[in-house]
């Protein structure tokens, strides 16, 4: 699980998958994996340690020096043994993912869509509690590329032994898919979205854990799943 969940392995499946479905469409061909301080791109990039969640150990080289942009990736080398940088999508238009679950038997079983905002640092905002035909229409891109996605993803996440929930985030542009942004190895929102809805519909408000002086809590508010933490 742990070399699964690095984002080592989440650009090297990206980088199979492009040559495989090879759309013009398609973009990450700028993701990339380090173990040196050679990552360091042309144009606004955004960084990430190997392993994190949540947009922590996600940054953004816009507002920052080259040396304070250094220090950081130094930082992440000398911590997790290397760092991924990619193209910054200023021109971003959507947060989404494709959720499924393998089943020990090596099925993989396609859940369905979520859509989640985040922040411009990458921090997770909340997830969107609403009906897949709902979160298709927001997605609004050619489904023929969408389900070739999806049988893709059905016919290479069965083939390591893991098995459980995945979440594969992706973004789309006004014209473009980035494929695999994140691989989550691990229950996340996007599925307890898909299973709240099925339990309280869309547009719900509803606290989902008890309020707190610290710590977190969990809520639906007017169809947004949030973790909001206390401070």
């Amino acid at each position: 699980v742990r070399r699964l969940s690095s984002r080592e392995f989440a650009c090297r499946y990206l980088h199979d998958l492009l040559r495989e479905l090879d759309d013009g469409r398609l973009l990450g061909h700028a993701m990339a994996y380090h173990t040196e301080l050679d990552g360091m791109g042309e144009g606004v990039q955004i960084y990430k340690s190997p392993w994190s969640s949540s947009g922590r150990g996600v940054f953004t080289s816009a507002h920052l020096t080259e040396e304070q942009v250094r220090t950081r990736l130094a930082g992440f080398l000398r911590t997790q043994s290397g760092y991924v940088s990619d193209r910054y999508y200023a021109d971003k238009t959507l947060d989404f993912a494709l959720e499924f679950w393998v089943h020990a038997d090596h099925r993989v079983e396609f859940l369905g869509y979520s859509v989640f905002h985040t922040e411009g640092s990458g921090a997770y905002g909340y997830n969107l509690v609403s009906s897949q035909e709902q979160l298709r229409a927001l997605i609004d891109f050619d489904p023929a590329l969408l389900a070739r996605l999806i049988e893709y993803h059905q016919g290479h996440l069965g083939q390591t032994a893991y098995h459980g929930p995945v979440g594969i985030d992706m973004l789309r542009t006004s014209q473009s898919l980035h494929p695999v942004v994140e691989i989550n190895f691990r229950m996340n929102m996007g599925i307890l979205a898909i299973l709240l809805y099925n339990m309280y519909g869309a547009n719900a408000t509803v606290q989902l854990t008890p309020l707190r002086p610290g710590g977190f809590e969990a809520r639906i508010a007017a169809g947004r799943l949030e973790i909001v933490y206390a401070g």
